[in-house]
């Protein structure tokens, strides 16, 4: 028995590990990469709903709670696991000196209109006009909306108590064209029509929205 302990640990110290211990360690490395990746996405809770205000100032979580509880009315659980969780993805519009600046969020924005998930978009008059030309955007009318265009204006949604109170200027919501989409096109964008109508209707935060809705959990 002590032969064969020797015999294995002379294998082990001079052929294995003198000869294999970097792939050895790197394989471990890699092992550890994959596991943490892993159960990093298999915590992460799934959307209840996501979109993007593109705006020319930062937007604060805080600032965005009443939009997050506009959510949770018209959207609700979509997933049935008795939690609300949603994400607006604030992207921060900069003007010509600020350009190179700017890039990452011109790049966040980009892959934005990448992700089916992602499907409804608020910008003022100038980036919507902008992005029309860049990506395609189905006209409100599709989705039973009252208006024959893809540029669907909401109003000043900081008059409205949706906003914070210095992006006073009037926004417009642009709906993502997913091509070819399962069952009816009505369906598929239920949710974008619920929420642009409710804004639509709106002439200032409605006392439900502050008094009955449960607050959402929030992206980190």
């Amino acid at each position: 028995m002590q032969e064969k302990i020797h015999k294995f640990k002379y294998w082990f110290e001079n052929v294995f590990w003198y000869h294999y211990r970097l792939h050895f360690l790197g394989g471990l490395f890699a092992l550890f990469v994959v596991v943490s990746m892993v159960v990093m996405f298999a915590n992460v809770p799934k959307r209840d709903y996501e979109m993007a205000i593109v705006a020319p100032f930062p937007i604060t979580e805080e600032e965005m709670t009443p939009l997050l509880q506009l959510l949770a009315i018209e959207v609700g659980d979509t997933d049935g696991n008795g939690k609300l969780y949603y994400l607006i993805n604030p992207i921060l519009v900069r003007n010509e000196m600020e350009e190179a600046m700017g890039e990452a969020d011109t790049m966040r924005l980009i892959n934005l209109f990448a992700t089916p998930e992602n499907k409804l978009f608020f910008m003022d008059s100038e980036t919507a006009d902008f992005y029309l030309q860049q990506t395609d955007f189905i006209k409100g009318s599709d989705i039973g909306l009252p208006f024959d265009t893809a540029k669907i204006p909401l109003g000043n949604l900081a008059a409205k108590g949706f906003l914070p109170p210095y992006l006073k200027r009037e926004f417009f919501a642009l709906i993502q064209d997913m091509g070819d989409v399962p069952g009816r096109v009505e369906d598929y964008y239920e949710y974008e029509y619920k929420i642009i109508s409710r804004l639509l209707e709106a002439e200032e935060l409605a006392p439900d929205l502050s008094s009955t809705a449960q607050l959402p959990e929030t992206a980190e």
